[in-house]
């Protein structure tokens, strides 16, 4: 005698909003809706900072959106100040470098050609070298030059937005402050 496979079921699609359940035996359950919510979730500040000012206590229930604290954005600021100096002081050194590297490419230059006009052909070859590695050793110096102010002023703009939108820390979720 074949034994039947058991029909099987749809799947079940609970929303998660809030929790309906009958107490009845347990084989005798008809309806379940419900979800399952995190114990616990932390929150932390978008930037190492000190808090100048906490607006809640543990056990106090809040509402998403609720204020739970607030920054010193002192900190920030200053921050953002240490930046605007170092990219003056990358900027000014790597100005005094490419300025160099230009300088020995004009020697450089200016060595090829009266080797050209001497005639020294073998000469004015290996100095064509150097003159054209002095031009890279330029284009290099700027590429890093804007690539290192680029990087500071991402670092500066990104700190500059959290001064005027993220000076604040607020609930997630509804809960109860741990």
């Amino acid at each position: 005698q074949e034994t039947a496979d058991p029909e099987l079921l749809d799947p079940v699609v609970l929303e998660p909003e809030t929790a309906v359940v009958g107490y009845e035996d347990l084989f005798n359950l008809t309806a379940a809706e419900g979800c399952i919510l995190p114990a616990s979730i932390s929150v932390a500040l978008p930037v190492d900072s000190t808090i100048a000012e906490v607006n809640v206590v543990p056990g106090q229930s809040v509402k998403k959106g609720d204020l739970l604290a607030t920054m010193d954005m002192e900190s920030v600021l200053e921050r953002i100040e240490e930046l605007g100096i170092q990219m003056e002081e990358e900027e000014t050194r790597a100005e005094r470098n490419i300025s160099s590297l230009q300088m020995t490419a004009e020697i450089y230059r200016a060595e090829l050609a009266s080797l050209n006009a001497a005639g020294d052909s073998h000469a004015a070859a290996v100095k064509e070298v150097d003159l054209w590695e002095a031009l890279m050793a330029v284009r290099h110096a700027e590429a890093n030059q804007q690539a290192a102010h680029d990087r500071l002023q991402q670092q500066i703009e990104e700190l500059q937005t959290l001064v005027e939108e993220c000076g604040e820390l607020r609930a997630p979720v509804d809960g109860v402050v741990s």
